[in-house]
């Protein structure tokens, strides 16, 4: 992380390493009580071994499946071919912009002739299907949108449920929170989507708009060179740079992990204390 170029983490680097190095030494803290109350409370060390790992196997491999489990079942996502599948029919009840007889880009169609004052798609100025391409394009995202943000909600609520379960599992807590700070968890993935989203829209658009000031509507005659853009038009359109989600907004995703994490250490520090008030030394 610390070798990116991108202004957002290099500001977030250090403050991000701190928490993290906080989360940790919490986490460790929690686990080596556990372990103290365990032995404390076992006549032998194979038997607090035994149980140490029953309790191992229980946080890190059992109840994060049960969880997860759970949640998908609670909210049940759609199949990939059920998301692709209701996004293809909701744009086709819009319009078809491949279909010259679709009625919607079919009134688009005329009110360009009626614009431009042409009964020909030859005698337009402006290229017509990089029109119908680009309200194509906008209807399509459009609907990609509304589809992505409801399937994004469904996710954040099986989450929800599972990042919860960190006041249960501290292996849950630690997990999660860690995920955020390192910018490698579901929200991080969210945003960066998003940004991807909004360069692959623009783009399109851009190139849209390019076929409709610069590429002819009359075909290319036998013989003639294929129609083309100049390759300085392309060389202005940005590169793609991902601005990673300010710390500050990680924070606010995780707010239940976090509290999970204070949980976890008041509880572990009045456990100990507990216990070593009530330990007595037996004597062989």
């Amino acid at each position: 992380m610390a070798l990116q170029t991108n202004d957002t983490l290099n500001a977030d680097v250090l403050p991000r390493f701190l928490i993290t190095f906080l989360l940790y030494a919490t986490f460790y803290w929690v686990i080596a009580v556990i372990a103290v109350i365990i032995s404390a409370n076992s006549y032998t060390s194979k038997n607090a071994l035994l149980k140490l790992l029953g309790i191992w196997l229980l946080l890190a491999i059992v109840l994060p499946k049960i969880v997860q489990v759970a949640s998908n079942s609670i909210f049940p996502a759609p199949s990939k071919l059920s998301f692709e599948t209701a996004i293809e029919k909701d744009i086709l009840k819009l319009g078809d912009s491949h279909n010259p007889d679709d009625p919607y880009f079919k009134k688009i169609k005329d009110s360009v002739f009626k614009k431009y004052g042409v009964a020909t798609v030859d005698s337009l100025p402006v290229n017509l299907g990089g029109i119908i391409g680009a309200v194509g394009e906008r209807l399509s995202a459009e609907t990609y949108v509304k589809h992505y943000n409801e399937l994004t909600n469904l996710y954040r609520k099986q989450n929800a449920i599972v990042e919860w379960m960190g006041y249960v599992n501290p292996f849950s807590m630690v997990k999660h929170n860690s995920m955020a700070l390192a910018g490698s968890d579901f929200e991080s993935y969210v945003h960066f989507q998003q940004q991807a989203e909004s360069y692959r829209y623009q783009l399109a658009q851009a190139m849209n708009e390019l076929q409709i000031n610069y590429v002819s509507n009359a075909k290319p005659k036998e013989g003639s060179h294929a129609l083309h853009i100049h390759n300085d038009h392309f060389k202005k359109f940005p590169d793609f740079k991902y601005s990673f989600l300010p710390l500050q907004q990680c924070l606010q995703h995780k707010l239940p992990s976090l509290l999970a994490l204070f949980f976890w250490f008041a509880l572990s520090w009045f456990a100990l204390v507990y216990v070593s008030k009530n330990f007595k030394i037996i004597e062989a």
